[in-house]
């Protein structure tokens, strides 16, 4: 993580590679969404992310404290503060990172990895031992839910980052600076922080949350249930997620990650609606399914993809829209496609996708009448 007033991000952990690729021609995706945010389920859950999963935890006595601390806002989970500890110091309280050249930092500390000036704002004996220390991993764990809660509450009073998913943008600011996220309008062009959201956020869903509660909330509704969701289908979703909150990217993705520069934000790399499918499915089935690069051609039946109804759909399969004649007009000429995240008694009610410039990629209410009364299908991949 990063001290409140340095301008260098403090390595934590392993960057992912990020591909680069040429860019493609082809019909844009719909353009026309309201903005996306990461909207709060009505069981106290952040979208995307389910209650703690505390068999993940190594050190039960610390469950309580994270419960405590993913209790502090509802825009901050367990699950997610449970995925940066793994990421930050891979759950050792003892961790300490080299000193930056050049700063007299004394490197980022303990479970949650605070530099010393960032401590020295938010550290508080919360252990009730006396002593306010970052080695302490419940003075540790504790100060993270607030900082993070700190920043996701800055970045919603932010008018220029309001486009933005809230939790992608706190992870970012927790990475590599909040005055960087503010600089950049989003989440900054570092590779450390570009690859810090999504594998934080992957972790998040597919290791600390329990499965079978990310089911997205219709409006004016419960939680509905998550359908079965089969091994390639998972992989599929789990692919397209770790890459929350990098910006959608006009032609941008190639199979081997996010690429591009989107020529009217002049963000990136990142995804279009197409590019994330294409990439998603690539990955999800290791490398033995390609997709056509057009969201037209992606959602046709195929070798590898067969079309199944709305009571069918599982999270995983794709879903496909036509909102305007700009890719042909006829009935399966899609102008929009993402991946089914979450399933509902009567069918698909959340997906995940990239939705269009401006915007980051993340979670979109399928219930919504905007989605919900235009043509669509859906689509499943299988080798």
């Amino acid at each position: 993580m990063k001290n409140l007033a340095a301008a260098v991000a403090v390595p934590v952990a392993a960057v992912l590679a990020l591909g680069i690729a040429p860019l493609f021609a082809f019909a844009a995706c719909q353009a026309t969404q309201t903005p996306i945010t990461v909207p709060v389920a009505l069981t106290g859950n952040v979208d995307g992310f389910g209650p703690l999963n505390t068999t993940s935890i190594p050190n039960q006595p610390w469950v309580p404290w994270l419960e405590r601390a993913g209790a502090l806002c509802p825009q901050i989970p367990a699950s997610l503060l449970a995925a940066q500890i793994e990421q930050e110091s891979s759950w050792n309280p003892n961790a300490q990172s080299a000193t930056i050249a050049g700063l007299q930092t004394g490197g980022a500390q303990g479970l949650s990895q605070f530099m010393p000036a960032t401590w020295a704002q938010i550290g508080r004996n919360d252990a009730g031992d006396g002593n306010i220390s970052p080695f302490n991993p419940i003075d540790a764990i504790m100060a993270q839910g607030r900082y993070m809660c700190q920043l996701a509450a800055s970045i919603q009073s932010d008018p220029a980052l309001t486009r933005g998913d809230v939790v992608a943008l706190a992870l970012a600011a927790y990475n590599a600076g909040l005055d960087a996220v503010q600089k950049y309008g989003g989440i900054p062009p570092y590779k450390e922080a570009q690859a810090y959201v999504p594998s934080i956020a992957q972790l998040a869903v597919t290791k600390y949350s329990i499965a079978g509660s990310t089911a997205g909330t219709p409006a004016g509704g419960a939680p509905g249930p998550v359908g079965p969701v089969g091994p390639i289908n998972a992989a599929i979703l789990s692919a397209a997620e770790a890459q929350i909150g990098l910006p959608y990217v006009y032609a941008g993705g190639s199979l081997t990650g996010p690429d591009g520069i989107d020529p009217i934000d002049g963000r990136g790399p990142g995804f279009d609606c197409s590019g994330l499918i294409r990439y998603a499915v690539y990955q999800g089935t290791g490398g033995k399914v390609e997709l056509p690069r057009v969201s037209r051609d992606q959602g046709q039946p195929g070798p590898n993809i067969t079309q199944v109804t709305a009571g069918q759909a599982q999270p995983g399969d794709l879903v496909a829209f036509t909102f305007d004649g700009n890719n042909g007009g006829g009935p399966t000429d899609w102008t929009h496609i993402g991946i089914v995240s979450a399933v509902g008694p009567g069918g698909p009610t959340q997906m995940f996708n990239a939705p269009e410039s401006t915007k980051n990629l993340g979670y979109a209410d399928l219930t919504r009448p905007f989605y919900a009364d235009v043509r669509h299908a859906y689509f499943r991949v299988h080798l």
